[in-house]
């Protein structure tokens, strides 16, 4: 399965809260299946920090993501299936609204990883 391949090293760079929406998510039947917007844009918030700050190949930290990037379009896949394109397309303006609704939460998570990489310095 693939979130046991990538499980140690996600663990190691996001919160418990997208962790376990990661977990919930790989959980689900295939039917079922959906990585919520809120998850993604946290996910992908705490990814943008780390990759700020990460010192050693960020190709690698991109390749940790594939798996989730494929979750979420799937998730989008499935949720815009019967839509019309103006419904999808105001489906994509609705996860939009979440990311700039949630820039806080960038700061926050950019700033907290930022003062741990410099407490490792000193």
């Amino acid at each position: 399965m693939i979130i046991d391949q990538f499980f140690p090293l996600w663990k190691s760079l996001f919160s418990k809260g997208c962790l376990e929406e990661i977990e919930k998510a790989a959980k689900m039947d295939a039917t079922d299946f959906h990585l919520r917007t809120e998850s993604w844009v946290k996910i992908l918030y705490e990814l943008a920090a780390t990759f700020h700050l990460w010192d050693v190949n960020r190709m690698k930290l991109l390749d940790l993501m594939t798996p989730l990037y494929f979750a979420r379009v799937a998730s989008f896949v499935r949720e815009s299936w019967d839509m019309s394109s103006r419904e999808a397309e105001k489906l994509v303006e609705d996860q939009a609204a979440k990311f700039e609704a949630n820039k806080d939460y960038l700061v926050k998570v950019w700033d907290d990883k930022s003062a741990q990489k410099a407490e490792k310095r000193t």
